[in-house]
């Protein structure tokens, strides 16, 4: 969990000691954080964590109002109801520190990562996560593009299992991964095996950090979300909503190193 150590120790140095959880909806498509900031953070909800009893979080009850500092903490945790808690928890500390030090950072507004990418025809592209909203554009610039994911509805000629990562990814001049393979502690081990590719690229809500160990590790752009609207953001979350409802209070962005 390198990267999540390296997250860690860079909030730590920040002097956030003051800022609580307010309120955690552990939603059935998208997860989210509101600080005493006023800052949101949004963590893709895994489907692994759904299970056969009505207890799914045995925090509930006693989230709101602690540390942030410290419910980041659960972001390294194997439990997924708590590692979806503490990356949200660190995407809202993110924007918030974000927010104080813009310049450091080249930042597209309304934008999502093809626009940072730049594909060419003979591209070996993989994308690592079923992103339907970035399909239709890749699928018209590169000749091949292989999908990884891990529901075995969608396997077929060109998307195999997750499983396969550690023999196409090495492959591959282009890499595009789903923000989801930080909750489910996969990116260490991703962006190990993408280290030959041209470009890598962090794409979804999940992904919307401090992008600076991920471009330490070769990734070339972050596309994340930050919410303009914090009611409906967490009224949308509560109520079950995902990537679509979310754009109605949230603006897309593309954040690059300088």
């Amino acid at each position: 969990m390198a990267i999540i150590d390296d997250l860690l120790n860079l909030l730590k140095q920040r002097d956030l000691a003051d800022v609580k959880v307010e309120e955690f909806v552990l939603g059935l498509g998208y997860s989210g954080v509101r600080l005493s900031t006023g800052n949101v953070g949004v963590c893709y909800t895994p489907k692994e964590i759904v299970t056969g009893c009505c207890n799914i979080s045995g925090r509930a009850g006693s989230i709101a109002g602690s540390s942030a500092i410290q419910i980041m903490e659960l972001s390294r945790s194997l439990d997924l109801s708590e590692a979806v808690l503490g990356v949200a928890t660190i995407n809202a500390l993110s924007h918030y520190l974000i927010d104080k030090k813009r310049a450091t950072y080249e930042i597209w507004e309304d934008s999502n990562v093809l626009q940072a990418v730049k594909l060419q025809k003979k591209d070996i592209t993989v994308m690592v996560g079923f992103m339907r909203p970035l399909l239709k554009d890749i699928e018209k610039k590169v000749s091949k593009l292989f999908i990884l994911d891990r529901d075995s509805s969608r396997w077929g000629p060109n998307c195999l299992p997750d499983s396969a990562a550690d023999v196409i990814l090495p492959r591959a001049n282009v890499v595009i991964i789903t923000g989801s393979a930080i909750v489910n502690h996969t990116i260490d081990h991703l962006l190990n095996l993408s280290r030959k590719a041209r470009q890598i690229a962090i794409a979804g809500p999940t992904a919307s950090m401090l992008p600076d160990p991920f471009f330490k590790r070769g990734v070339t752009a972050m596309g994340g979300i930050k919410v303009v609207n914090p009611d409906k953001a967490m009224q949308v979350l509560a109520e079950g909503g995902g990537v679509h409802q979310l754009k109605k209070c949230s603006k897309f962005y593309v954040i690059k190193p300088r």
